[in-house]
């Protein structure tokens, strides 16, 4: 029962990093200015993808690993 209750807790957390994703995606896109910026949005979106979605990746394979019996 243990193992289920931390793939539950891992998806929690997998799901809500992809969420934070979109919405600092959508936020970063906002306040975006060519020309404040020499990067191009795509950089950015690559750096949120980064500290967001690798992680959400990683405990969403923690928690279908630990979710099979």
């Amino acid at each position: 029962m243990e193992k289920q209750k931390a793939a539950k807790i891992c998806r929690t957390v997998g799901l809500v990093l992809a969420a934070v994703f979109v919405v600092m995606l959508g936020l970063d896109w906002w306040r975006y200015s060519t020309t404040l910026n020499s990067a191009p949005f795509w950089v950015t979106a690559a750096v949120d993808g980064v500290f967001f979605l690798l992680p959400a990746l990683v405990f969403l394979l923690i928690a279908h690993t630990l979710g099979k019996k």
